[in-house]
């Protein structure tokens, strides 16, 4: 092993010396975008070799600058840098003036050698960097790597290539190098391993296609058979009991005693002459150390699909049955290539090299009993099934009954392993204290990058019951069927939709326990991003290829059209293409209220797991300070009120740092300015699951609603939603006070007589408004009196009318509005209207503003009205015999493309008599003017628009400073004489 150093070798002077000899034989030009990028290799052979290098020690050599590390000199010295290193005190930098950092120059590698390279990096995140491989001479034959398998405290990231020398390699040296793309990135502890394939893998190599089965039935057996398969496949399923072994002999090396029985449940197993067996020796016998096992047509477990899972939970030492395939011959007839499978005995824990311990299922009678009379009513889908025989109700039981139950030390391992079942079924006790976490997390981990989902239905779950530490472990197996698609999940890994997944039949309630345990969740997450690393798969197909390749020659004998093609890398590629958050995209963080030190924030989680806040910054680029606690925020769940996690933090932070549980790769949130957006607006709450009854104040008759006669005080909002005729009685008076107001989505008729009037007030003056919102139908309002009114205001939801009708036909004759507190005393949005003989006095700031609505208003007076007296806004309307007297601003303002026909009007005592504005049209039959500082204007206010017109037929102005007031663009028309803009 070649260690790191720090300072100069003692014996430079004689490396300098020896180098110079073959510094020849390793200088390498490595691509062609770089202009004079040389790498520097190894002496000698170091096929076995650790090599390794911190960027510590340079030396010239040849006149030009090198690093070394013991035996091995690196290129890029010219990027040595103080300014930052993981170890020792330099390491390579690199920038948009040189791009190439630390490098190495590999000789001496043999075809098929296998490598493992990694550099540690740390930089901007936004700054792309990679590690690469490449031989020159090759074109095809280039690596690269810029996503970090690991991310230490200090925020240095390692990028790692797995790369195998390809047969066409002539031993010319192959380029590693790291390169940036232009910003700030600093390399340091570069490491070249060559790793070998283990004895384990070798074994598992070898080609099959010598392995031979005979299974020998004598005639009375294969009647039996056959009757139960003629049986079988008129009722659509296979139902196996005791009475179906029949004897026998398997004959491989020799010629065992045993028992056969068909195995299976679909049709699958028992279509063509390819049947499928239960295979049982007879004690002392085993065949490849196994006394029970099946075997079956290939493709009823995908072919090599099966095969590559069972290697991969193989390789990570999680339990499985044994699988591989086989020639066999039934009573001498060929039957082709066979897959064999264990079946669930001791065997299979003792060459696991686990302890004898039940091994568990939960029972799945129930589910084919009820799929049996699914078939016999013709009845598609499972609804019967899950009625029926769901999960819940399965028992679970040991493989070998008889024999546990005989064994008193393995019956009382059964009841605990059958109590560990039940809290898993039910959901009662979290995952660590049922199952060996780090081996159900690797499972499930497995089955993700495999898609083996087939193996997860619950009634295909099989366990371990270890004796040892009293805990359940998974077996793994059946992660297929026929058609190799099982669709358990559209999304890249199951564990990210479980939680929030509508209950489904087969897996949802006992499949999701284990994720609402955090400590396996952490575990889970940690080995989805092992395992969907490009490297820990690449390594594990080169460790394969010869096994997979033996394999599929062997399964081309029969099958010559069958070709197989992992798709492990494609499966990784999809979990980790959502499996790390996005930043701000992921954890959403608001400013919910301030202190003088702290703000509150409201926390959600958009991402498919969990995330840890950890910290918080002035930046996004550094955490200041850590919380003495993650806090733990959950996934959001889809169709629900979102939820929030609440934290403090100084005023002074604007980031948030968080992390996945099992993940130390840290991510940055931008903490808002605002706050978070509420569950329900102000006008859902108002009307959600809003029902109603006769009160003390109105009754209820169908859909009436009326008001008694007489005073009511109102201390509370009334509400009355859609579909209603809402009505009050002439003399009816209604004190709105505690800030309640009038809400209503239905239609209002208030019919008063000038003896009895209608009287809507706030005695506290403290009243929001008196609305109808949507009244689709017409209402009518006679003799109505409403007074001292302010509007509605709820949440950041505010109107500005003391009276507001929206979408609300409505007319309104002989009414009056007094002393209004709020922007309008009478707002029309949107309506069709009728406005006659009535009154509007001392308005707060407009009397009556009509938004895009269309209306007729006859005998109108507006007094006292501290901005505007009629304020028209892209509407269509025309007004007669009508008095505004005493308004702060404009007596008539028309704008945004609105319509206006003044056939007679008073406007006394006001700042501008009438305003267009906004390609507005305003046309004035006959008009009063008195005391105005201007009698009309027209002018462009808004960008988007452009200069207005007035058309006036005849007028009479006293006291008018200046008649007109015209800008460019726009025209005034004045007794048929055009006047002249500014």
């Amino acid at each position: 092993m070649i260690l790191k150093t720090a300072s100069p070798s003692d014996n430079s002077n004689a490396i300098l010396k020896r180098w110079r000899l073959i510094a020849s034989l390793i200088l390498v030009l490595v691509i062609g975008v770089g202009a004079n990028y040389i790498h520097w290799g190894d002496r000698t052979n170091m096929r076995e070799a650790l090599i390794q290098c911190s960027a510590e020690t340079v030396k010239l050599l040849d006149g030009q600058q090198v690093f070394v590390s013991g035996d091995h000199v690196f290129a890029g010295a010219q990027t040595q840098s103080r300014e930052s290193a993981r170890t020792g005190i330099y390491a390579s930098r690199i920038d948009s003036a040189q791009k190439y950092g630390l490098g190495y120059s590999l000789t001496n590698a043999q075809i098929g050698d296998r490598y493992r390279v990694h550099i540690w990096r740390r930089g901007n995140k936004l700054t792309a960097s990679y590690l690469a491989v490449n031989i020159p001479s090759e074109s095809r034959f280039y690596k690269q790597e810029g996503t970090p398998v690991e991310v230490d405290a200090e925020e240095w990231e390692k990028l790692e290539l797995i790369f195998q020398v390809p047969q066409s390699y002539r031993g010319e040296p192959i380029s590693i190098y790291a390169y940036g793309g232009g910003g700030t990135v600093y390399l340091d502890d570069f490491s070249l391993e060559r790793i070998s394939v283990s004895d384990a893998r070798k074994l598992a190599a070898k080609d099959t296609s010598a392995q031979q089965l005979d299974i020998r039935i004598g005639d009375a057996g294969m009647r039996k058979l056959r009757n139960k398969r003629e049986k079988a496949l008129y009722q659509g399923i296979l139902f196996s009991s005791q009475d179906d072994w029949v004897k026998g002999s398997l004959i491989a090396e020799d010629n065992n005693p045993a028992k056969f029985r068909f195995k299976g449940d679909w049709m699958d197993h028992l279509t063509g002459d390819k049947w499928s067996f239960r295979v049982k020796l007879k004690e002392p016998h085993a065949w490849n150390r196994m006394v029970t096992f099946s075997v079956q047509h290939p493709k009823t477990r995908n072919y090599l699909s099966e095969w590559e899972f069972h290697q991969l939970l193989d390789q990570e030492d999680i339990l499985t049955t044994r699988f591989d395939f086989v020639h066999l011959r039934l009573n001498g007839q060929p039957k082709g290539i066979y897959a064999y499978e264990e079946h669930f005995e001791k065997q299979l824990l003792e060459y696991r090299a686990r302890r004898e311990g039940p091994i568990v299922k939960f029972s799945e009678q129930g589910v084919w009993n009820a799929r049996k009379r699914r078939l016999d009513m013709e009845l598609g889908g499972k609804e019967i099934e899950e009625v029926l025989n769901s999960k819940e109700a399965a028992n679970a039981e040991p493989f070998k009954e008889t024999t546990t139950l005989a064994n008193p030390l393995l019956a009382e391992q059964f009841r605990v392993a059958q109590a560990l079942m039940r809290q898993y079924q039910d959901g009662i006790k979290p995952a660590s204290h049922i199952f060996q976490l780090e081996q159900l997390a690797k499972y499930y981990a497995l089955t993700d990058l495999t898609r083996a989902y087939h193996s997860l239905v619950w009634h295909n779950q099989r366990f371990y019951f270890n004796p040892v530490n009293n805990k359940l472990e998974p077996i793994g197996y059946d992660g297929f069927t026929e058609d190799g698609f099982f669709p358990l999940t559209q999304a890249p890994f199951i564990g990210g939709d479980l939680l929030s997944r509508p209950k489904d039949p087969l897996f949802s309630d006992v499949l999701s326990s284990p994720f609402r345990d955090s400590s396996f969740l952490r575990h889970y997450i940690h080995y989805l991003d092992q395992y969907s690393r490009k490297g820990f798969v690449e390594e594990f197909l080169m460790d394969h290829q010869e096994a997979r390749l033996a394999r599929e020659r062997l399964i081309q004998q029969e099958f010559p059209n069958y070709r197989f093609q992992s798709s492990l890398l494609q499966h990784a590629s999809r979990i980790r293409s959502v499996l790390f958050p996005l930043n701000d995209n992921s954890l959403k963080v608001f400013t919910e209220k301030k202190t003088d030190h702290l703000k509150q924030l409201q926390l959600t989680n958009y991402h498919l797991f969990p995330l840890e806040v950890v910290g918080w910054g002035k930046q996004s680029q550094q955490m200041l300070d850590t919380l003495a606690r993650p806090l733990w925020v959950n996934p959001h769940t889809k169709h629900t009120s979102t939820s929030y996690k609440t934290l403090e933090v100084p005023l002074s932070a604007t980031h948030l740092f968080f992390r996945m549980p099992g993940v130390n790769q840290v991510y940055v949130s931008r903490i808002e300015v605002w706050a978070a957006p509420a569950s329900e607006t102000p006008y859902q709450r108002l009307f959600s699951e809003l029902t109603l009854s006769s009160t003390d104040v109105y009754t209820i008759d169908g859909t009436t609603l009326s008001f008694l006669p007489g005073e009511h005080r109102i201390s509370t909002p009334i509400r009355i939603p859609s579909g209603y005729i809402v009505h009050f009685p002439a003399g009816t008076s209604l004190n709105f006070t505690n800030g309640s107001f009038f809400l209503s989505q239905s239609p209002v008729s208030m019919i008063g007589s000038a003896e009895s009037p209608i009287r809507i007030y706030s005695s506290d003056k403290s009243a929001q408004g008196f609305s109808l919102i949507e009244a689709k139908k017409k209402s009518s309002l006679s003799w109505v009196i409403v007074e001292d009114f302010n509007t509605l205001s709820l949440a950041g939801w505010t109107l500005t009318g003391a009276v507001t009708f929206y979408e609300s036909p409505v007319s309104i004759q002989h009414c009056s509005i007094l002393n209004n507190h709020c922007e309008d005393a009478l707002n029309i949005i949107r309506s069709n209207f009728e406005l006659a003989h009535s009154k509007i006095s001392f308005a707060y700031a407009d009397g009556l503003d009509v938004d895009f609505s269309t209306g007729k208003i006859d005998h109108l007076e507006v007094f006292q009205a501290q901005n505007d007296g009629l304020d028209f806004s892209g509407s269509h309307i025309t007004l007669s015999n009508s008095r505004i007297e005493e308004v702060g601003d404009k007596g008539i303002s028309v704008g945004e493309e609105a319509t206006v026909e003044v056939t007679s009007a008073q406007i006394l005592r006001a700042k501008s008599g009438l305003v267009a504005k906004d390609l507005s049209q305003l046309t004035v039959k006959q008009v009063q003017l008195e005391d105005c500082n201007t009698g009309f204007a027209a002018y462009q206010k808004k960008p988007e628009y452009g200069g207005a017109s007035i058309r006036v037929n005849n007028y009479q102005a006293r006291r008018v400073e200046h008649l007109h007031l015209i800008e460019q663009g726009s025209k005034l028309w004045l007794k048929g004489k055009a006047v002249a803009g500014i």
